[in-house]
């Protein structure tokens, strides 16, 4: 695209739900089991196929602004820190409603950060190469060696399970949201980043744990 004008792209709530299900459906970018997972050229194929799709959806995107190298960002910045982007929720913000649950509710107000071309240049060049595909180990970062794609599919499978649930099916009960509300102010009383971060990602974990052994 050209260097003269590019405007931001900023991700709403509908094309944030619309790329969490279009990613799920491709399993080339996450399943490491899948025969094309290692052919960068399928990779790229579905990430056009997404970023296609995304662009038909003109009601909300503009066709001008949106990348590969967007869906690319968007999706390793989900993936990698879910619960750190909670924080950046404000009360102007779209809310899916309460019906779908605190989790849900949060599984996508964490998605709310805006890509642009402000965004972090070392930040991005670490997290394409894991989008890109599998490659030499040297062209890794240390902290990124241990990433599984398959926790990405389950995170974003989860998500994408509890938008398209019936109200019916997963209305929760009076207690469960005032619950909810509870946590949520408690955790607005821990100063430290680090405990936070911490007690977020075992909340989140206790959850997907206790959700498979119900299954």
């Amino acid at each position: 695209m050209d260097k003269e004008k590019r405007f931001k792209f900023v991700w709403n709530r509908e094309s944030i739900i619309a790329l969490i299900e279009l990613y799920r459906t491709h399993f080339v970018l996450y399943k490491t089991k899948d025969p094309q997972y290692h052919n960068k050229t399928k990779r790229q194929e579905a990430l056009e196929s997404i970023r296609m799709e995304l662009n038909e959806l003109s009601e909300f995107i503009s066709r001008q602004c949106l990348e590969i190298n967007d869906i690319k960002v968007k999706i390793c910045t989900y993936s990698q820190n879910p619960e750190s982007q909670l924080e950046q929720s404000t009360q102007s913000q779209i809310e899916i409603e309460y019906e779908d649950g605190t989790v849900c509710e949060e599984g996508i107000d964490d998605l709310s950060q805006n890509v642009t071309g402000e965004t972090n240049k070392s930040e991005v060049s670490e997290t394409i190469k894991i989008i890109n595909g599998p490659g030499p180990m040297e062209e890794t970062p240390k902290h990124e060696k241990t990433f599984v794609y398959e926790e990405v599919a389950r995170f974003i499978g989860k998500a994408t399970n509890m938008l398209s649930e019936k109200k019916e099916n997963v209305a929760p009960s009076d207690d469960i949201k005032a619950f909810s509300r509870t946590i949520a102010h408690e955790l607005k009383k821990i100063k430290k980043t680090e405990i936070l971060r911490g007690i977020k990602r075992k909340i989140f974990s206790d959850i997907m744990d206790a959700q498979d052994a119900d299954n």
